[in-house]
C-alpha cells in the first residue's frame, strides 16, 4: 500500500484516541476478546490496535487475553473464547480442512523464525553440518504443532537428518526459551525476530537456519522460497462470529488498516515501541525494559495487515508440499470480505454499502 498517501489522506499522523475523543458516535459498539501472545511481534497489530485506540475509535471494545500457542488459538476461536487470534496457513488452514469453521480477517506481520543455538554448544559454523549436530539432543519449540514446530522439522530434514533425530520440547515465551538454553535443558531452539534478539544479546546466538532469506542446502524448487518475508501470520475469527457480525468484522479491518498505517509513520516509532516494551513477559532481566524499545523499533516495519491472495495461496501450497494440509484450498474459500488492499479499500467497501462512517477517516 502507499503509506504516505493513506496517511495523509486518514490524518494519521498521531494516534486514535485524540480523534476518537472528539467523535459522538451513535454506532453500537461491538465487544471482542482478542488472543494476544505477550512479546511476539505476532500480535503486535492487534496489541497496538487495542493501546492506541483504532479498535475503540471503530466501535469495538477489545479485551486482550494472553495465549500461549497457534494450536491453543484455533481451540479458543473454536469454543468462542476468543473471536480474534493470530495464527498461520498450518494451523489456520488446517483447521478448515477439519471441519472447523474459521475465516482470515487480516494479515498481522511476516511469519519469521530462525533456529538458532547458544554459542556455548560449540556447534559447526555452517549448514548442513551445525544442524546434523542435533542428531540426539533437544529443540525448544513454543508448542508441539505449532509452525516453530513444524520449521524446525523441515529444517532438520533439510540438513540430511530424520525430523525425528532430534527431541522437540514445548516452551512458553522468550523467558523460558533463553532460560532452556541458558541451563541446557535445549541444544537449540525455534524463536521469533524479537525472542532472537534477546537470545543473541543473553547468550551470542548462532543462527542455524531461518525462514526469512535461502540458506545453503535449501533446495532450489523449494516452495519455501515461494513465502519467505511474505505476510504469513495471519488473524483469524470464526466463521459464526463473521457471519453474526458482518459490520464489527468491517470495523475490525479497518482498525487494523489504520494501525498499519500509523505504525509505519516514522513519527509514531517511539510511541509505538515504548507501547509494546510496556507489555509483561520481556526478559529484562537479559535487557533492561528502559532499552526494549531501541531494538523493538527496527522491528516494526514487519507490521502487515494485508496478505493478497496471491501469497496466501503460496502459504497453503507450501504446507501441503510438507504433508501437513491435506489439499490445496484456494485463499478466497476463507477470506473474509476479500481482506482489503489498503485502507482506502475498507473505508471505500463500508461506505459503499451504505454502512455508517467509520473510524478516523469519518
Amino acid at each position: 500500500m502507499s503509506l504516505s498517501l493513506i496517511a495523509s489522506a486518514f490524518g494519521l499522523a498521531s494516534g486514535a484516541a485524540g480523534a476518537a475523543s472528539k467523535k459522538a458516535s451513535k454506532v453500537a459498539t461491538t465487544d471482542i476478546n482478542v488472543g494476544i501472545f505477550p512479546v511476539a511481534v505476532q500480535t503486535w497489530l492487534p496489541y497496538l490496535a487495542i493501546k492506541e485506540g483504532f479498535f475503540k475509535a471503530n466501535h469495538i471494545n477489545a479485551t486482550m487475553v494472553p495465549v500461549t500457542n497457534a494450536t491453543t488459538d484455533v481451540s479458543a476461536l473454536a469454543s468462542g473464547s476468543l473471536d480474534l487470534a493470530v495464527t498461520d496457513a498450518s494451523a489456520g488452514v488446517g483447521a478448515i480442512q477439519k471441519g472447523i469453521g474459521l475465516k482470515l480477517v487480516s494479515s498481522v506481520t511476516t511469519l519469521g523464525l530462525d533456529l538458532i543455538a547458544p554459542a556455548s554448544e560449540n556447534l559447526p559454523k555452517t549448514f548442513p553440518a551445525s544442524v546434523r549436530a542435533l542428531k540426539g539432543k533437544s529443540v525448544g519449540v513454543i508448542g508441539i504443532g505449532t509452525p516453530a514446530y513444524y520449521y524446525a522439522r523441515l529444517w532438520i530434514a533439510a540438513a540430511g537428518l530424520s525430523p525425528d533425530d532430534v527431541n522437540y520440547v514445548a516452551l512458553n515465551g522468550p523467558q523460558q526459551t533463553i532460560a532452556a538454553a541458558a541451563s541446557g535443558q535445549t541444544a537449540a531452539v525455534v524463536v521469533d525476530p524479537v525472542t532472537g534478539y534477546l537470545f543473541s544479546r543473553a547468550l551470542h546466538a548462532q543462527l542455524l537456519a531461518t525462514n526469512s532469506k535461502p540458506f545453503p542446502g535449501l533446495p532450489a524448487h523449494s516452495l519455501m522460497r515461494e513465502v519467505m518475508n511474505k505476510p504469513g501470520a495471519w488473524l483469524w475469527t470464526s466463521t459464526q462470529f463473521a457471519s453474526s457480525h458482518p459490520q464489527a468484522v468491517r470495523e475490525i479491518q479497518l482498525a487494523l488498516e489504520e494501525t498499519d498505517v500509523w505504525v509505519h509513520n516514522p513519527a509514531n516509532f517511539d510511541t509505538a515501541a515504548t507501547a509494546i516494551a510496556a507489555q509483561p513477559g520481556f526478559p529484562t532481566t537479559v535487557i533492561p525494559e528502559s532499552q526494549l524499545p531501541t531494538f523493538i523499533k527496527p522491528l516494526l516495519p514487519t507490521v502487515e495487515s494485508y496478505v493478497s491472495q496471491g501469497d496466501a495461496n503460496a502459504y497453503v501450497k507450501f504446507w501441503k508440499q510438507e504433508g501437513l494440509l491435506k489439499r490445496y484450498t484456494p485463499a478466497s474459500s476463507y477470506f473474509v470480505h476479500g481482506v482489503p488492499e489498503s485502507a482506502k479499500a475498507v473505508v471505500k467497501a463500508v461506505r459503499s454499502a451504505g454502512k455508517a462512517k467509520l473510524g478516523k477517516s469519518a
